[in-house]
């Protein structure tokens, strides 16, 4: 597998000697990995970390505090659930109603429309921040998020979803499975409206690439026949691929198209995910898989992966969500977790990690990610003696 993109001459030279470049301090070779930092939709905006009212400054500051140790080499934004973090014309922005007598929105929804009214874009100003300090900077779309469908009033919910249940997989579902509210690709109105919001996403900023998030969550497609109506969701990988060549002419610079999968290949395909046909036909660069948020698959066959892609050019690169359950309780990865998961997976030849929400930890799991990084030499020194128990969803 290469490295490719727009930042592999950052990534080259930085691997050749430790020097200081923007913000950052560049690793020596013997450390140099891909580290991918997922940004949630809204961890951000709710001040988990961050204390105090966003503004530009500190979002630039949190880039710098991301960048400051030289380990993460990738920052990808997520602007979406199923409602736009931007003043979208194809989903209401996530601020949209907040202020309407009665309406009981979290603070982080709140928090989000006091930016944009203050004329904050937020991945504008993280843009260029990362750029600043030698990040490559991506979007993150999530294609199917359904937290809290179970509540009919979260104001989190799109309209396009709420007024067409005839559009989701189980159209009369009524249940607590998540899943079963999930749109469906089949739909061709559920197709157009995700192909204008990439297109919207492509056409906003200047971005390095953008990955498709087929993992939040995890069903797209009819239930029991989502293999049949793969084409589907081939249709929109196609789609983005036009979409990144037509924002690769007009930016000057190649924009890259990810996606993010599940953990094993046989369940990425039976999801309708079919990675093999993308990366054949050339519609994405770089393949994430990864786990489901409930379990950790910590014995990820990278191996596989990269030999079921071998010579389309795709760089794969496993991922890890933040935490897993244990004992009927979820909790998040400690460092030791982390550098098992590391490495494993280098030990089966890949390029770097892929971290997903790595915002949901305790402070110095964190600090320990974002400055020391997940090194070969340091996560063979942390594996050792930890044990975690391997699920994959």
């Amino acid at each position: 597998m290469t490295i490719s993109g727009t930042r592999r001459e950052f990534l080259a030279a930085a691997a050749a000697s430790v020097v200081t470049v923007g913000c950052r301090t560049a690793l020596s070779p013997s450390r140099r990995k891909l580290l991918i930092y997922n940004e949630d939709n809204s961890a951000y905006a709710c001040g988990r970390k961050f204390g105090g009212p966003p503004t530009e400054a500190g979002l630039r500051d949190y880039i710098r505090r991301i960048s400051a140790g030289g380990a993460v080499t990738h920052f990808f934004a997520c602007p979406n659930a199923m409602r736009a973090n931007w003043d979208s014309r194809v989903m209401e922005p996530i601020w949209a109603g907040v202020d309407r007598p009665g309406i009981n929105a979290p603070d982080w929804q709140r928090t989000l429309k006091a930016m944009h009214d203050d004329g904050i874009d937020l991945y504008s100003v993280w843009a260029d921040e990362t750029r600043r300090c030698g990040l490559s900077f991506w979007l993150s779309i999530r294609m199917n998020d359904v937290h809290c469908v179970d509540d009919p009033t979260n104001t989190m919910h799109s309209a396009f979803w709420r007024d067409h249940p005839e559009f989701r997989r189980v159209p009369s579902a009524n249940g607590t499975n998540w899943t079963d509210f999930a749109l469906d690709y089949s739909h061709r109105e559920v197709r157009d409206y995700w192909k204008a919001f990439l297109a919207e996403a492509f056409g906003r900023y200047d971005i390095d690439g953008l990955e498709l998030d087929w993992m939040r969550f995890t069903e797209h497609l009819p239930p029991g026949r989502a293999s049949a109506y793969s084409w589907c969701l081939d249709e929109i990988m196609a789609e983005a691929r036009r979409l990144a060549d037509a924002a690769s002419t007009r930016l000057g610079h190649k924009v890259l198209v990810g996606a993010r999968v599940s953990s094993r290949p046989e369940t990425a395909i039976a999801r309708g995910t079919d990675f093999a046909t993308w990366a054949r036909k050339g519609w994405i660069d770089w393949l994430v898989p990864c786990n489901f948020w409930r379990c950790a698959d910590f014995n990820l066959p990278y191996a596989e992966w990269a030999r079921l892609v071998d010579g389309t050019g795709v760089t794969v690169v496993p991922g890890l969500d933040n935490g897993l359950v244990v004992n009927g309780r979820r909790r998040g990865h400690n460092v030791g977790e982390y550098s098992l998961f590391a490495d494993r997976m280098y030990r089966q030849g890949a390029p770097g990690i892929y971290l997903f929400n790595p915002f949901d930890n305790k402070p110095e799991v964190w600090k320990a990610l974002v400055s020391e990084g997940l090194p070969p030499s340091l996560v063979a020194m942390r594996a050792k003696g930890v044990t975690a128990t391997d699920e994959h969803d």
